[in-house]
């Protein structure tokens, strides 16, 4: 109901139904990107052709740079195109004798997204002998989601409880550890979890939050209820005043 009005409205200012769309989508697209953060990671990776063209252009020129194949196969991993991940990240983990840790999260996260655990899995434990400090975190969540994706779900509470350790101010790994507690059975754990997922999602940073803050929904669904509520009230009361 809000979008219709805001629509109609647009429509009745504009004069014109196309150019009222326009100013909708690019004002939703504007009000997204700088406040709410909405449109999940895999839609932003298909908005950006350009990019992929440009660094599938570096790799077809030189396919030995691995930079580039990263940087490809990371875009397509965020397009969900594992199967396509996997085959352009492939050769930068081979052609190595000690693959970087960031391409072999890469690695991992194409084969976990391809369904093939036990490699995603190799390729995590393989990064940990170089991995830096700053990787320890996305090291700690993905060998979680492994364990998850395997059903070995103890072990993926206590990978997921080492991510929250290492990174406390982040929303995912406490609700992925919400998530393993509840399907354990450990209510008062699970309830603990979910309440610390929202508090650090509050306390958080603005940009963080942006970044969060579907982890964080899920983790509190009253509130987007709440807002979309809210919404709606405003979309009735408009329409009931330019009736």
């Amino acid at each position: 109901m809000t979008k219709f009005s805001l629509f109609w409205i647009l429509w009745m200012v504009t004069g014109n139904p196309l150019v009222a769309i326009l100013v909708l989508v690019v004002a939703f697209a504007l009000l997204d990107r700088f406040a709410l953060g909405l449109t999940p990671p895999w839609i932003k990776a298909w908005l950006r052709p350009g990019e992929a063209s440009r660094l599938q252009a570096q790799v077809n020129a030189n396919p030995h740079d691995k930079p580039a194949r990263r940087a490809l196969a990371e875009l397509l991993v965020a397009r969900r195109r594992y199967a396509r991940a996997v085959s352009v990240i492939s050769p930068a983990v081979a052609e190595s004798a000690r693959p970087e840790s960031g391409t072999l999260l890469v690695a991992a996260e194409a084969y976990l997204g391809q369904g093939d655990l036990e490699r995603a899995g190799s390729c995590v434990e393989a990064a940990h002998s170089g991995a830096r400090s700053t990787q320890y975190y996305a090291l700690a969540l993905l060998t979680g989601r492994i364990l998850e994706a395997s059903g070995r779900l103890l072990e993926a509470q206590e990978a997921y409880a080492e991510a929250v350790s290492l990174s406390e101010g982040r929303v995912e790994p406490r609700y992925r550890l919400y998530r393993i507690l509840k399907r354990i059975e450990r209510a008062e754990e699970a309830e603990a979890a979910r309440q610390g997922a929202w508090k650090a999602y509050v306390e958080a940073p603005f940009f963080q939050q942006r970044q969060e803050r579907m982890w964080a929904w899920r983790a509190n669904p009253a509130r987007p209820a709440m807002y979309a509520a809210v919404l709606c009230g405003v979309g009735l009361v408009l329409a009931t005043l330019r009736a």
